[in-house]
């Protein structure tokens, strides 16, 4: 059985962990990706097949992005066409419509897999004006799309309950947690806790407001903290000369794009606490239940997030770490002060990590795909 993956970058760590699924349990694999030029490091399993569609795009250049669109969808077509998928499975709305191309047009047996990993702002946030109506075209788009799809995966439950529940059947929907491979992170060693404790940031770096935040905080209490921040994105330059320009270098250390397979256990291995604090003026922040958060339990490090999220509620319920205003840097120092204080408190959030982690590795869900797939 052919399974092709379809990403419009080069694909994430939870993209993945789905092909490494596929090609290690029987399904010739393949990947079909849109090279943008960002050159993120990224590892594949031997045994998948990859095309990669080169269209430089940087981050934000949706404008030129839609216009580069058909050329993605032309290219990729020829690539189906030879491949003859038994299951195309994409991430994000502009995959799912070279999907149902191919499918109306050369092989209306192909199933078709539609996964989400976080919600896009543009769907659940309201605008004004013209933003507005395109928002509403991209919804109108995407149930048009979803239609006849074959199988709808989300990462949040919450994603299916405030939107997807309205037009998608229940027996469509799976949910499976962002979780990290048991494999991968079997050999995490963690970090002894003396000196300095160190705040980790992991990811790809988009909310500036909330980055800063943690910056300016961290500042005052530069004797007893420092952070790490690893990862690109849209505001990691930005973030480079804050940090040059303020003199902040002294307790900041910033390590760049990084190869997940290769380097995130070893970025887990330098941090005591993990700091996954996003801007909940978007609507999909205080739906979405993060890739951080299940890292950080199974390396048994307290997590701080936003409140008023169900990634709050998350934590707050299982004891794994504390929350904060995103939007107010000072709400930051009565967590900073806790710890400093008793710095134990660490070990006392790690041990409620310790207790729900074996539930919280991705081959939990694992089988349960695996059988999706063998039925659609």
């Amino acid at each position: 059985m052919n399974i092709v993956f379809m990403f419009p970058n080069e694909p994430n760590p939870r993209f993945t962990k789905r092909m490494k699924l596929t090609s290690q349990n029987g399904f010739r694999t393949y990947l079909i990706y849109w090279n943008r030029g960002v050159n993120t490091p990224f590892t594949l399993p031997e045994n998948v097949v990859t095309f990669s569609v080169n269209l430089p795009v940087r981050l934000g250049e949706r404008k030129k992005k839609f216009f580069l669109l058909p050329v993605f969808l032309y290219k990729s077509l020829k690539r189906l066409i030879k491949i003859k998928p038994d299951i195309i499975h994409v991430g994000l709305i502009d995959m799912l419509f070279v999907a149902k191309v191919y499918k109306f047009i050369f092989n209306k047996n192909v199933k078709i897999v539609y996964e989400i990993g976080d919600l896009p702002k543009f769907i659940i946030n309201k605008y004004s004006g013209f933003k507005e109506h395109l928002r509403k075209f991209i919804i109108f788009l995407e149930k048009k799309l979803t239609k006849d799809i074959n199988l709808l995966i989300l990462t949040s439950p919450y994603f299916w309950s405030d939107y997807y529940e309205e037009f998608i059947s229940k027996d469509k929907y799976l949910y499976i947690a962002n979780a990290p491979s048991k494999e991968l992170f079997g050999n995490f060693q963690k970090k002894e806790l003396k000196g300095k404790i160190v705040i980790g940031y992991v990811g790809f770096l988009r909310y500036k407001k909330q980055i800063l935040n943690l910056i300016e905080a961290t500042r005052e209490y530069k004797d007893v903290f420092e952070l790490y921040i690893a990862g690109e994105g849209p505001d990691a330059e930005e973030i480079r000369q804050y940090i040059i320009e303020t003199k902040a270098s002294d307790f900041i250390k910033m390590s760049g794009a990084y190869n997940y397979i290769e380097d995130i256990v070893g970025i887990y291995e330098k941090i005591d606490i993990v700091y996954s604090v996003y801007d909940t003026t978007f609507e999909n922040v205080k739906l979405a239940l993060p890739n951080k958060l299940y890292e950080a339990i199974v390396c048994e490090l307290p997590i701080i997030v936003a409140k008023n999220t169900q990634l709050e509620k998350f934590v707050l319920d299982y004891e794994i770490g504390f929350s904060v205003d995103d939007q107010d840097m000072e709400d930051l120092f009565p967590v900073l002060e806790m710890i400093k204080r008793n710095p134990l408190v660490i070990t006392e959030k790690s041990k409620k990590c310790s207790d729900i982690k074996q539930s919280n590795y991705v081959e939990e869900y694992n089988e349960k795909l695996l059988n999706r797939y063998k039925c659609l």
